[in-house]
């Protein structure tokens, strides 16, 4: 299947249906939101993941120049007025492009290091995730996710930036769990 700019898929596969999809989701209405100010294109499958085709959302402009901030941050060489957040894990693949500065991050539901949680998790965090040990590992990866959006969104990444913020009532910040993954998107 193609995961290029012009792939068009229709929905996230769940359950048995792990094959390559591309998930097109234009402003996460198909999700219950409405009026979200970004588009997102998802692929996920067994053999997606870092060097696969970034999945194109459709609206965007399939012939833009893809360069990078002395930051390391991806944008637009021609397009000022877009801007981008990529994302890729083993399994899964996210492109949001907003009008906005915007940061998306997708994550694999599973195990975690304790010493992360103790080192950039704020206290309040922290009690979330161990407010029920059935939901740690998914809550992880929705705290984590949110963590690496918003920092993505800010520019300035690292680690510190993570660790300054609590992301459990963030604002501006959808997150979605589905199919072993979690994918946070800030704007």
């Amino acid at each position: 299947m193609d995961h290029g700019p012009n792939a068009r898929g229709r929905r996230w596969p769940s359950g048995s249906q792990r094959l390559s999809r591309v998930f097109e989701l234009n402003g996460v209405a198909q999700r219950g939101y409405e009026g979200l100010p970004f588009r997102l294109g998802v692929s996920q499958g067994p053999e997606v993941g870092p060097g696969s085709p970034w999945p194109w959302p459709s609206g965007v402009p399939t012939d833009l120049k893809i360069g990078h901030e002395p930051q390391g941050r991806p944008l637009f060489v021609d397009r000022p007025d877009l801007h981008l957040s990529l994302s890729h894990t083993a399994g899964a693949v996210a492109v949001a492009v907003g009008d906005r500065p915007l940061g998306v991050d997708v994550e694999r539901v599973g195990r975690h290091d304790p010493r992360i949680v103790a080192r950039l998790f704020s206290a309040r965090e922290q009690a979330y995730l161990d407010a029920d040990p059935t939901l740690t590992e998914q809550r992880f990866a929705e705290l984590w996710t949110r963590k690496e959006a918003h920092a993505k969104r800010s520019g300035a990444g690292g680690r510190e930036l993570v660790r300054g913020i609590d992301v459990l009532d963030a604002d501006a910040t959808v997150t979605l769990l589905v199919d072993g993954f979690a994918l946070s998107v800030c704007y």
